[in-house]
């Protein structure tokens, strides 16, 4: 069926996605790790996600649509490394278990609840960081860095999250009630985005309007991101459907952003870590079979992960109704792995000349200093190049907010 035909049978994007959490929960939950229906579904999920990103825009508010184009793309990546890299199953609980005989694995599954396998494989899917699992991924932050064994109660965690959801729509509100600069189309030009051919035309100004863009920017999507996370958290824990133990903080703590390598791998969330790197792993390790921890494989794993995580923020911008020429975020990750590759290197270096015990040590407080300051010039450098495009654009009534309706709004009205 072609895409033509398909898009004009399709239904409105959040019941495509509805779908794809259905056929992804149903595919791991209730067939077995070597199924063919696991590659058949493929293709409909790839096509669920270009109707998606294409027509998400005419059915709601930019930033919506941006949220469901990129979720759709990421459930593409979640589906690829649980059903068809990693082959999670029911019978397993999760991968394969080695040296393990299951019988019934080359036929059809043996008869359990199918409700509880559906939950198994909805679970699965949006299990991304797979906290308290064998499988979890690196640098899920605890509780408390003093005692990483600390869990909150149940009443404690769900007020702080119920707080720090509210407090998350609140800053969104802020944030989205700002009137857009008149000038937008001119401070935010894209021919601005370069900054090292014009050094000499760069004035106080514009570096402080690229600090302070960056940081409601990285702000704005804290907000998102946490708030949701919050409101989750919350709900499942208060209602019973889940364990404070299983909701661990998304983001780590600020004072680790001394390196680009911490930044994107211990301060900012790791929901997408699994799915980027284990579809970036297995290309370089399983079709072009570069040895694992070399460091030509890392490094190629490296470039394709921040690839790929550009690849998912493109599709989002592409599903808020901007054109793949105007967006510049595919190259701003790429440009972020070009900077951990450069900054590993400066660091291998210095540890190499001032001996073994500096490896992998936490670094004294004036490189630490020094280090805070590379990763901001890095990004008030980098940054523009996904902001920009997105700050020119004269945008629809509506259009700057996540939020379905405005607190300061409501407030200021029976004023």
């Amino acid at each position: 069926m072609s895409l033509a035909v398909f898009s004009a049978i399709a239904l409105p994007p959040p019941f495509l996605l509805l779908f794809e959490l259905i056929a992804t929960s149903v595919i791991i939950g209730l067939t077995p790790s070597n199924s063919w229906a696991r590659q058949a579904i493929l293709p409909v999920l790839l096509s669920c996600t270009y109707l998606i990103v294409q027509s998400s825009s005419q059915y709601m508010r930019p930033r919506w649509a941006s949220l469901l184009g990129g979720f759709s793309f990421t459930l593409v990546l979640q589906y690829i490394d649980l059903a068809l890299l990693s082959h999670w199953n029911y019978e397993d609980r999760g991968p394969p278990i080695q040296n393990t005989f299951r019988p019934e694995a080359a036929g059809t599954p043996s008869l359990q609840p199918l409700w509880e396998r559906f939950a198994f494989g909805w679970n699965a899917m949006w299990s991304f960081r797979h906290v308290n699992s064998p499988h979890e991924v690196k640098n899920v932050p605890p509780f408390s860095t003093n005692d990483p064994n600390y869990v909150p109660s149940k009443r404690r965690f769900v007020l702080q999250q119920s707080a720090a959801a509210l407090g998350c729509y609140i800053m969104l509100d802020l944030l989205g009630a700002r009137k857009p600069p008149a000038n937008s189309a001119e401070i935010f030009n894209p021919d601005l985005i370069p900054m090292i051919s014009r050094i000499g035309e760069v004035s106080a100004a514009e570096l402080k309007l690229r600090a302070l863009t960056i940081a409601g920017f990285g702000l704005t999507f804290y907000c998102v991101i946490q708030g949701f996370q919050s409101l989750a958290a919350g709900f499942a824990v208060g209602s019973g459907l889940s364990d404070a133990a299983n909701w661990r903080p998304a983001f780590g703590s600020l004072s680790e952003s001394y390196s680009l390598k911490n930044f994107w791998g211990k301060v900012w969330h790791q929901l997408l870590r699994r799915p980027l790197t284990s579809v970036s792993s297995s290309l370089v390790h399983g079709l072009l079979c570069i040895p694992q921890k070399s460091l030509l494989g890392g490094t190629l794993t490296l470039i394709l992960s921040f690839a790929l995580s550009g690849a998912l923020h493109t599709a989002a911008g592409v599903a808020s109704g901007m054109s793949l020429a105007e967006l510049g975020v595919f190259r701003f990750f790429c440009t972020q792995a070009l900077g951990v590759i450069i900054e590993q290197a400066a660091i291998a270096a210095v540890s190499r000349s001032r001996g073994k015990e500096l490896r992998g040590a936490k670094p004294p407080i004036p490189m630490k200093m020094l280090g805070y300051a590379w990763v901001a010039v890095f990004m008030a450098w980098s940054g523009p190049a996904w902001i920009y495009p997105q700050a020119a654009r004269a945008p629809a009534k509506g259009a700057t907010s996540f939020l379905p309706f405005s607190i300061l709004g409501l407030f200021n009205s029976h004023r």
